[in-house]
């Protein structure tokens, strides 16, 4: 059995093999991430011309709501950027690549993921950085000055990583589920999709959606834990429509990020367990 230092090892020379694979076309990777930023650019801009003609948006502010958005982005581009490969399992199962991953002596999803280092979501992860560190300094979470205080800073600081990771769990887990589906379905790219159009309602505050729908990205897909319950964390009880009554939600995000990737994995063991071979 590997060690966790074995397969950090071992990820590192998948990581250093496809960089080096990307860097081999750079005027694509380039194009590529300019495209990507101009698009993203787009987006924030959409939320601006949305707050030219109100002044909040489920009684969130223009400046909350941005940093939801770029909560969001920083935990998709992280996703996409290392962990986008499972989009690819229906066309592992339908072509046998599967079957050279099951021969190896290394966890058959780590392969998956590792196989791959997408080439165009980077611009969204430096443009979502940007936006999140400018606006924790402009919503007052982050500073170096007496009205914020170092040790409040280093906390929030800390929060944002680890909420940042944990919205890169849920995506994972979310689309690690749908895609596994291509283990009983001939065609899973219809399930892929749908899930990857749900993920847009996660953009903005949870509280403008019905109250089934509301359920929904909260329980089902947890798209909520990627930054609307968690944003509570930042902005205290007088600060969000919700008050506090939603902080002990906020806490959970960690929880809800293991336990969410936890039982994606379990029906991923399902589908391997159900999977025969590509010739079979």
């Amino acid at each position: 059995m590997r060690t966790f230092g074995s397969y950090v090892g071992l990820y590192l020379c998948y990581l250093r093999v496809n960089w080096l694979a990307l860097m081999a076309y750079p005027t694509e990777f380039w194009g590529n991430n300019l495209g990507n930023v101009a698009g993203n650019l787009l987006g924030i801009a959409a939320v601006g011309i949305v707050f030219g003609h109100v002044r909040a948006i489920g009684g969130w502010s223009f400046d909350q709501v941005l940093f939801l958005y770029a909560l969001a982005m920083v935990a998709r581009s992280l996703w996409h950027l290392f962990m986008v490969n499972c989009l690819n399992l229906p066309y592992y199962v339908q072509r046998g690549t599967l079957d050279r991953l099951m021969v190896r002596p290394v966890n058959i999803l780590f392969q998956v993921y590792a196989d791959y280092l997408d080439n165009d979501d980077w611009g969204e992860a430096v443009i979502g950085l940007v936006v999140l560190g400018t606006l924790s300094v402009r919503l007052g979470l982050v500073g170096v000055g007496p009205e914020v205080g170092l040790a409040r800073s280093l906390t929030n600081v800390l929060w944002l990583a680890v909420i940042a990771l944990s919205g890169t769990a849920i995506f994972a887990a979310i689309h690690l589920a749908a895609n596994t589906t291509s283990f009983w379905l001939v065609q899973a790219g219809a399930v892929s999709q749908l899930v990857w159009q749900v993920d847009g309602f996660s953009r903005y505050p949870l509280n403008v959606y019905s109250r089934p729908l509301r359920f929904v990205l909260s329980w089902l897909l947890p798209f909520g834990f990627i930054n609307f319950y968690p944003a509570h964390l930042f902005f205290g009880p007088s600060g969000v429509p919700e008050g506090g009554g939603l902080l002990w939600v906020a806490r959970l995000t960690p929880l809800v990020a293991a336990a969410a990737f936890g039982l994606a994995y379990r029906f991923w063991q399902a589908g391997l367990d159900h999977y025969q071979g590509a010739g079979s």
